[in-house]
């Protein structure tokens, strides 16, 4: 049996000025939406990107990319120069850009953060320098509820994998209202309403050898998921070395202490890279 690893990333708290640097493109990013719980400010949220960038690129964050609110508007996003993140991986810059929006009311909204590439050279993802990097969180303002917290994902959405080695990542999601969350996989997105041409990562053209025994265990195919509840992704085991992008849901959920049943509050979509490397 091949030896055991599994390696997480830990949550990094930015601190400081960032250094003036050009990067892009997006590796992945973590979408936050936070209510503004003060008062008078019943409907505004703070909305946080946090972009994970490629700085082999010399193409700015904000070059060509948008903040979709949900309610008909948007923004432009102003261009940003990127912190060096070595401790990350190779060629790893952060970039953060945080801004406050008003709603009209109460309702369900979707903010999508549009960028025009992706990383060059994603395995699974056809031509992907040329496929946008699309990310969303949609949540639902009730009038009765107007300080509802969404999820949190502490762990940044990128992380690395040893080939022929099962690999285990976790978000860290957790909610601070006590809500409970669920799992489910998706697939990375091109726009606001398409995705990607997108190949599992454990499809046959990346074991071009071994795939009937691609798993650590030489026993059988290689498979891929994560658990419904608890949210730990699963790779056993990758296989071609390279960069891959995955998608995957993080629905929170609030019962209704009258009826016993649960109501949806919120989806974050958390579109990663994972990085294998012998």
């Amino acid at each position: 049996m091949k030896r055991f690893y599994q390696k997480y990333l830990l949550p990094v708290i930015f601190v400081g000025l960032a250094i003036p640097v050009f990067a892009t493109h997006v590796r992945s990013a973590d979408l936050k939406v936070e209510p503004v719980c003060n008062p008078g400010n019943g409907f505004t949220y703070k909305i946080t990107i946090i972009a994970y960038l490629n700085s082999a690129s010399t193409t700015q964050f904000g070059t060509n990319s948008q903040l979709i609110f949900g309610d008909g508007t948007s923004m432009q996003l102003p261009r940003r120069s990127s912190t060096p993140r070595p401790d990350l991986g190779v060629n790893v810059n952060v970039v953060i850009f945080e801004v406050n929006h008003t709603y009209s009311g109460p309702g369900t909204y979707t903010v999508t953060y549009v960028e025009r590439d992706r990383n060059a050279n994603i395995l699974n993802i056809v031509n992907s320098t040329d496929v946008p990097y699309v990310t969303f969180t949609q949540f639902t303002i009730d009038s009765n509820n107007l300080c509802n917290n969404l999820p949190v994902l502490p762990v940044p959405p990128l992380d690395k994998a040893c080939n022929q080695v099962t690999f285990f990542h976790t978000s860290g999601a957790y909610d601070v209202d006590g809500d409970s969350l669920s799992y489910e996989l998706s697939v990375p997105s091109s726009s606001p309403t398409s995705f990607a041409l997108y190949t599992s990562p454990v499809a046959a053209t990346f074991y071009p050898i071994n795939f009937n025994v691609g798993n650590e265990e030489d026993t059988g195919p290689p498979t891929f998921g994560i658990d419904a509840l608890n949210g730990l992704l699963t790779w056993n085991a990758p296989g071609m070395l390279g960069e891959y992008n995955i998608a995957f849901k993080i629905i929170e959920w609030r019962k209704n202490l009258i009826t016993n049943q649960y109501i949806k509050l919120s989806t974050t979509t958390r579109d990663m890279q994972i990085v294998v490397e012998t």
